[in-house]
């Protein structure tokens, strides 16, 4: 992801993982960063096992990790924490899809908005 401000500030970036039919997020977790102004490059990682997991569990009662061919959700909130905090957070939904590398690894793609 890429963010650009006037000023440098503090920021917290939000995240939360859906998948289609489920109430519950499959997780969610929070960065924080001292963000330079200009341009700035986010990096943001996920934990595909655990949100494997977590849905194996909401949907098929099972604790373990399965392969599931599914686009998730992810609403990002960047949360300005310093003077700027007065201002509404930027929120995006950013579809996710992933697929399983042949040494096994998951890797998530951008889904087409």
């Amino acid at each position: 992801m890429t963010a650009a401000g006037a000023a440098e500030d503090s920021y917290s970036l939000l995240w939360e993982a859906r998948a289609p039919g489920l109430a519950k997020p499959l997780g969610v977790g929070s960065v924080r960063e001292i963000l330079p102004a200009g341009g700035v490059h986010l990096v943001l990682t996920l934990d595909a096992a655990s949100l494997a997991r977590s849905y194996a569990a909401a949907v098929l009662s099972r604790s373990e990790a399965v392969q599931i061919d599914l686009t998730l959700g992810v609403e990002l909130s960047l949360i300005p924490l310093g003077r700027a905090g007065q201002d509404l957070p930027l929120r995006l939904n950013v579809p996710l899809s992933f697929s399983y590398r042949p040494d096994g690894a998951i890797e998530f793609h951008s889904a087409q908005l």
